[in-house]
Order: C-alpha cells, then sequence, then structure tokens
C-alpha cells in the first residue's frame, strides 16, 4: 500500500482541467472523501485505474508533460520539506526511492554514476502497460521541474532513451523535443535519461542537515507503521502487484518477506488467508482492470497475469467469475469505453 500523495495531486490538476470526478474514479474503488487523509492509502492496481481514466479522457495530448512540470514539492507535504532539506540532488533522488510508498509514485528511479555523466533510470512499481508513456513523460518532466525548484537553476537532459514506439500524435513529438530539447530514441530496452555528474552533485538551496535528520527519522518512522498496519495479506498483494508477470512462488514468498515457508502458511491461516487465495484473487482483480481499460486478448491478458497457457487461464477466469473471458467483456456496459494510446 501507498500514500494517497499522487492520487491527490492527479485528481485536483485533472479536475481543474475540466475533468469529471466520476469519470475519474471510475473502477478505482478510491475514496474521495478521505483524499485528504494523511492516513488513506491506496494501492498501486488503483493507481494505474486511475491514470489509465485519466488517459481515456483524452483531454490533451500533452496532459502528461502540463502535469509534470506544474509539480512542485507544496504538492509532497512532509515529504516535500524533506526533500528541500537534502544536500544535493543524488542525495533527493535517494531518499525520494526509499521513501516512495509515502509518495505514491508508480515509478521508482535508481540512480547510476560514473566518472562524467549519470543516468536516472525510471523503473515501473508495478507493471503500467498501456499507461506506460503517460507516467513516463509526467515523471521526466517533474524531474526538470523538481530540479529547478530545489537547486534554483535549470537542468538539461543530454539524451533519453525510451523502451515504447515514438508517439503518433503530432502534439506529443512536439511536446518531447520543446520539454526535453535533447536528442531521443524510442524503442530501446529501458526507460533512462542522461545528464551530467555535475547537475546530481548540485546543492539544494534549502539544504539544512540538522532539518533532515529530524524529517529522516519521522519518514523511517511513519513508514514503518504504514508496512505495520498493511496486514500480511496486503502485503503479499503488493509484492504481486509489483511482479504480476511472474508472480512468486510460495517459497520465493516466503524468502522475500522473512519466513520460513511454514511460518508463513501459518501467519496466513491466522489471518484466514492462504497464499492460493490471495493470488487468484489478485489475478482475478487483474484480469478485470485489463478486460475494462484494454482491447488486450484472453491470451496477452493470460500472459500480464503470469500464466503459461490460455487454456488454464480460461478454466481459471471462469472459476473466478463464473463467466468465461468473452462472456465477461461482452457484458461490459458500453461506457464502459476502451482506450488505445
Amino acid at each position: 500500500m501507498v500514500r494517497a500523495t499522487y492520487v491527490r495531486f492527479y485528481l485536483f490538476r485533472v479536475l481543474e482541467t475540466g475533468g469529471a470526478l466520476p469519470a475519474l474514479l471510475k473502477d478505482t474503488d478510491i475514496d474521495y472523501q478521505r483524499i485528504n487523509d494523511s492516513d488513506y492509502t491506496i494501492d498501486l492496481l488503483q493507481l494505474k485505474q486511475l491514470i489509465s481514466n485519466i488517459i481515456a479522457l483524452d483531454i490533451d495530448d500533452t496532459l502528461s508533460f502540463q502535469l509534470g512540470r506544474g509539480f512542485s514539492l507544496k504538492q509532497l507535504g512532509l515529504i516535500g520539506h524533506a526533500l528541500a532539506s537534502c544536500e544535493t540532488m543524488l542525495s533527493v533522488c535517494t531518499f525520494w526511492n526509499h521513501f516512495n510508498a509515502l509518495i505514491g509514485n508508480a515509478i521508482n528511479f535508481p540512480v547510476s554514476l560514473d566518472e562524467e555523466q549519470c543516468t536516472i533510470e525510471f523503473v515501473e512499481a508495478c507493471p503500467l502497460d498501456e499507461a506506460l508513456p503517460f507516467c513516463i513523460e509526467q515523471s521526466m518532466s517533474s524531474t526538470l521541474a523538481l530540479f529547478e525548484e530545489l537547486t534554483g537553476k535549470p537542468v538539461r537532459f543530454q539524451h533519453i532513451e525510451l523502451s515504447y514506439p515514438q508517439p503518433q500524435s503530432p502534439e506529443q513529438l512536439h511536446a518531447y523535443q520543446d520539454h526535453f530539447q535533447c536528442p531521443i530514441r524510442f524503442n530501446c530496452a529501458r526507460n533512462m535519461v542522461y545528464f551530467d555528474k555535475a547537475d546530481l552533485q548540485r546543492p539544494i538551496v534549502n539544504a539544512d542537515r540538522e532539518t533532515y535528520l529530524v524529517f529522516n527519522q519521522h519518514c523511517k518512522h511513519v513508514l514503518a507503521e504504514l508496512e505495520a498496519s498493511e496486514g500480511l495479506g496486503k502485503r503479499i498483494r503488493q509484492i504481486f502487484i509489483s511482479r504480476s508477470r511472474q508472480p512468486p512462488k510460495m517459497n520465493e514468498l516466503a524468502k522475500h518477506l522473512g519466513y520460513s515457508e511454514r511460518n508463513l502458511r501459518r501467519k496466513l491461516s491466522e489471518e484466514e488467508l492462504s497464499y492460493k487465495q490471495l493470488l487468484n484473487d489478485f489475478r482475478r482483480d487483474l484480469s478485470i482492470q485489463y478486460l475494462k481499460t484494454t482491447s488486450l486478448s484472453a491470451k496477452e491478458i493470460a500472459y500480464l497475469v503470469g500464466f503459461d497457457d490460455i487454456t488454464s487461464y480460461r478454466r481459471a477466469f471462469k472459476a473466478w467469475t463464473g463467466k468465461t473471458v468473452n462472456q465477461y467483456r461482452t457484458e461490459l456496459p458500453q461506457n464502459e469505453s476502451l482506450y488505445q494510446r
């Protein structure tokens, strides 16, 4: 589970552009009445569904760039103050990645350094599928905005590599060129931005070591409370979300959580849960989301939720829902429109 910080940002900004709240919240199970509650948490599938809904509204081909450039520390609350007290941009990136669950972003961005150059890789916190370009565009744009806000000086990427195809929309392609003003390669292995190493070593304008230590300790405490409050079932669901195409087996899951397989089974039993039940519930929910928000075939969905063959998947889906995949999709209301990016 993650804090609803990014959900709040997305909702408020898109509502300002004229997006309708019911359309934004459709199929998300997000409680809008609690959106300003600092203790309110969601899972990444809810965030992914919200982003899919934003894309489906088709407000503007450059909305992701606009959201990114409009992002600022004030949207992050306590975390924003913590980032502003860091010493350099490198420590900002490190802090963000460590406490991303308190931010609720769908993207992590590990940093790599060599003698002259540094890279930021934009990595999905969960498989984003058709929503990936939108999230990468927004994340790259917000990275530039936060660099300038924190250091007082603009930064420019040297070049960019992206894993998805070049956008077909002329407006979108122009937005890439206009926002980033550097060479961009599409259809690459990963989503990476490259820039001068000195940029990552820039001092933060309001850096304060004592303030940083206080915020760092507080954020550790809040993160520990968040993890403790989730319960084992929710923790396991988040692991399934992050590894949906290859869900960990029982022994792998136990190792990841720091238990023996026997102890994990016992703890699940104490919560009246089982590994099989949690995995089936997750695969059912993710399958339904794909059916509602994409035109993917049953075979493609089977792969995305971790099945090796379509026959086993069709049998499982019928057991989960009482319907075949085609029946379920056919019976979706007409207004549950698909989107293609």
